[in-house]
Formats: structure tokens, C-alpha cells, sequence
């Protein structure tokens, strides 16, 4: 699609779509999702969180090249490096336990 032929750098940290059992066992620790959360996780499960290791010996350029790489973009204020990705499924459950939100709210994207 789109992303993929014009952002392949993002395209490639996207996962593969939630299967229904991975929503339903998330929906037994939040409570039911909205369906328009459900809908956006079965088209992807999210952003991968990895940073790889930088064999290229250019030093952290390549990962301050991966930090740009979320889905809502990214930007530096002096020696800050911020992204807003969109988090996997079950990390956004993990985070919503974290912050003792309401059932069937999901932060979906965060920032790293």
C-alpha cells in the first residue's frame, strides 16, 4: 500500500494483524474495546519497540534514524529524540493496567 511504497522504513516496524484471540484475550483484562480500536489492531498490531543494533559504524545514526520512525512522526529539541508510535496490542493493555485507566480505554500511541 501507500505506506509501504512512500515510508518503507515505517511500513517495515508495523506487525502483523491482531488475530481474534489476542483481542479477546486482551478484552478479558480491559474489558470490551471500542470497535474502532479492534478494527485499526486487526489492520496492524502495532509498532515494533526494537531498536537494532547499529552494525553500519556510523555510530547512533541509525538509531536516531529508527526513532523517527513512528507513525505520528518525531522530532529533536536539543538532545531530545521523541516519537510517537502506535503501541503493539498487548503492550497497550500492559501500559493501560500501569495507569489504571477505565476498562475498554487503550492508550494506543505513546512516545520512546
Amino acid at each position: 500500500g501507500w505506506l509501504k511504497e512512500n515510508v518503507p522504513d515505517i511500513a517495515a516496524t508495523l506487525k502483523n494483524p491482531a488475530q481474534e484471540a489476542e483481542i479477546l484475550e486482551v478484552e478479558s483484562v480491559t474489558g470490551p474495546l471500542p470497535t474502532l480500536v479492534k478494527e485499526i489492531y486487526q489492520v496492524f498490531r502495532g509498532q515494533e519497540f526494537y531498536y537494532g543494533d547499529d552494525t553500519s559504524g556510523t555510530g547512533r545514526s541509525a538509531i536516531n534514524r529508527e526513532r523517527f520512525q513512528g507513525m505520528m512522526g518525531g522530532y529533536g529539541v536539543y538532545d531530545h529524540r521523541i516519537t510517537i508510535r502506535m503501541y503493539p496490542l498487548k503492550l497497550a493493555a500492559q501500559a493501560a493496567r500501569r495507569m489504571r485507566l477505565p476498562t475498554n480505554i487503550l492508550p494506543i500511541f505513546g512516545s520512546c
